[in-house]
């Protein structure tokens, strides 16, 4: 479907907080009077009707509505909006480190009362006195700082508006087409848009009349062809896959399902194995976990055989030492079966290791 896209104004995410009186519709870098309470469409649908709406003070029968196209470049198209968006990330990005600093100017602020209270109180001690002094010395001059950053991002955030608001192209006062009012519902008063025909890039201007009183609204199209997106779905006895054909049941699994993973786990009293199966410990155990393996090793000045068994000193080096070559005297092997030892004993016993997760 071909449709208009809208484009979000440079204040979209306003800093509510602090700026309220900015937030909402823009402005051309004039004399103007602005108002919230024209609504614009999000996007312009070519086959469609498409609206703008009054509400509130404005939702006047005796209300006279205009309205006009101005055709832009795309290169200033793609100027506004990137500044649009560079605007909004700063505002979010100050938004977060507003809320950061109030949260601990309140904490601050709790700490001081707390600690008022209690110098307050009969028989507070100079120590306690002083206490609250200092507390609430470091929280005056915690708050001067959060209301001097507040302040700074505030002045930016104007600056930014005012800028965006400078390359907005003006409408041309011998250009206004009237509205005639297409419906009304309890809350907003409904105007049928005529089309923008083919225009790319564009500029949709609204002017309301009411009590001898202009107010303006403003917004930015364009148009691009939005491709067809599609789901795997079972519709009407039928299987459709990612790209929206018809397909058997096997083609739709075969496109569309992932194959279940599973991993050796013990979870809410139960044993699953390695095919997510519910087994007995045992079965767990032989699926899931490697073989033990033992070494000749001494810990903790205990001897344990290659069966992994605790043995006397005598039992150790019968079973794992070599005799000395009578005819050469060479203990080689008996080194080499002591500094295996010494391996087993950095590292202590291999035990079992079970590959387990939590879903």
């Amino acid at each position: 479907m071909k449709k208009l896209m809208k484009k979000i104004s440079a204040l979209g995410l306003a800093l509510t907080v602090l700026l309220s009186n900015l937030s909402g519709v823009g402005a051309y870098d004039q004399d103007i009077l602005t108002s919230n309470d024209i609504t614009v469409p999000n996007n312009i649908y070519l086959n469609s009707d498409n609206y703008i709406g009054l509400t509130n003070e404005l939702k006047d029968n005796a209300a006279v509505v205009n309205h006009q196209y101005v055709t832009i470049s795309q290169e200033l198209f793609e100027k506004l909006d990137k500044k649009s968006d560079e605007n909004n990330t700063y505002v979010t990005t100050q938004n977060k480190i507003i809320d950061e600093k109030y949260l601990a100017l309140q904490k601050e602020k709790t700490k001081v009362e707390e600690l008022k209270a209690i110098s307050d109180k009969p028989g507070a001690t100079q120590e306690q006195i002083d206490a609250y002094n200092t507390a609430n010395a470091a929280y005056t001059t915690l708050a001067a700082e959060y209301r001097a950053y507040v302040d700074n991002v505030a002045a930016t955030v104007t600056s930014n508006y005012e800028a965006y608001k400078k390359l907005i192209p003006s409408y041309d006062n011998n250009n206004w087409k009237q509205l005639t009012l297409s419906e009304s519902t309890t809350t907003s008063n409904k105007y049928k848009l005529e089309s923008p025909g083919n225009r790319e890039y564009f500029v949709l201007w609204v002017k309301v009349t009411l009590n001898g009183k202009d107010y303006y609204n403003y917004q930015l199209y364009c148009n691009k062809e939005e491709p067809e997106t599609y789901v795997c779905e079972y519709k009407n006895g039928k299987w459709y896959n990612k790209s929206g054909k018809e397909v058997t049941e096997a083609e739709y699994k075969a496109d569309c399902e992932t194959p279940e993973t599973y991993v050796c786990e013990y979870k809410d009293g139960k044993w699953y194995n390695s095919k997510g199966k519910e087994v007995t410990e045992a079965e767990y155990k032989a699926d899931c976990e490697e073989p033990v393996v033992n070494v000749c090793k001494i810990v903790d000045g205990k001897y344990y055989d290659n069966n992994g068994f605790e043995v006397t000193k005598e039992e150790y080096e019968k079973a794992c030492t070599t005799p000395k070559n009578p005819k050469t005297g060479s203990n080689v092997s008996y080194i080499y079966a002591v500094l295996i030892s010494l391996v087993a004993i950095s590292s202590y016993a291999v035990v079992r290791k079970a590959r387990k997760f939590s879903r």
